[in-house]
């Protein structure tokens, strides 16, 4: 996908995303452990000159579980995730992690180490990160919608794909986007889509681009369209600095 030189955002949130996943992940590790060996309403063998083995290793679960995160595309904001979405992901991330953990405690033979504690720290990280990423997002849709900075997205096509896209930004506002007109050729320029306005016809996209200085993603979703259709959009976008994408 074409790359637009607007929402610069979104070319730094995943190091924030990544930052804020490692912090959570140290700050809950760290609560665990107090609660687990250092509370007392647990009975506890754990020598106090080995807690720092412990503290060490959290470096290792934290990298972990930043990889898997990765794995499942978690640093990706164009996958457009809703929240149920991502807190799936995560759910899977950090069981993987938790699996593979697991599976280093027994190669390592000068320590013996809780894989009870493993297990715990799999069931309060999960939905610990899930929650510090909801609050980010909440974050995030709050500032944009106070500044009226939303991402507007231009369709080409009015097909059952359009209403779709259409209604799935109107249900999920923590992407801070909508659908700010359509192009479509057979339909009457000023006629309403799911509410969208028709801007005109696919030869207006030009001019369209450049005077609706705020147009950051050209969207097809028509089926069927000629190549030389398709390569005269990416052509008007790539010179417009506008990011385009083929749901068709």
């Amino acid at each position: 996908m074409i790359q637009p030189r607007r929402r610069q955002r979104e070319a730094f949130l995943p190091w924030i995303q990544l930052l804020l996943d490692a912090g959570a992940i140290y700050l809950f590790l760290h609560g665990l452990f107090w609660w687990r060996f250092q509370s007392g309403m647990f009975s506890s063998v754990l020598a106090p000159e080995d807690h720092a083995v412990y503290f060490k290793s959290f470096h290792l679960i934290v990298i972990i579980m930043i990889f898997f995160l990765r794995f499942y595309g978690l640093y990706r904001p164009s996958l457009r995730l809703t929240f149920a979405d991502e807190t799936w992901r995560v759910m899977k991330s950090v069981i993987a992690g938790t699996l593979v953990l697991m599976a280093v405690t027994f190669f390592i033979r000068q320590f013996s180490f809780s894989r009870l504690f493993l297990v715990m720290s799999g069931l309060v990280l999960g939905p610990g990160v899930s929650l510090t990423r909801f609050l980010l997002g909440l974050l995030l849709m709050g500032l944009d919608h106070s500044r009226g900075s939303l991402r507007n997205i231009l369709l080409i096509g009015s097909d059952a794909n359009a209403e779709k896209l259409i209604h799935f930004y109107e249900k999920n506002p923590r992407f801070a986007a909508r659908v700010s007109g359509i192009l479509d050729d057979k339909k009457p320029k000023g006629s309403l889509v799911c509410g969208v306005s028709v801007l005109g016809g696919l030869q207006d996209l030009p001019e369209l681009l450049k005077k609706e200085r705020q147009v950051h993603e050209v969207v097809l979703s028509e089926p069927g369209m000629h190549s030389d259709s398709v390569l005269r959009v990416l052509y008007e976008c790539e010179k417009e600095m506008v990011a385009f994408r083929w749901i068709a």
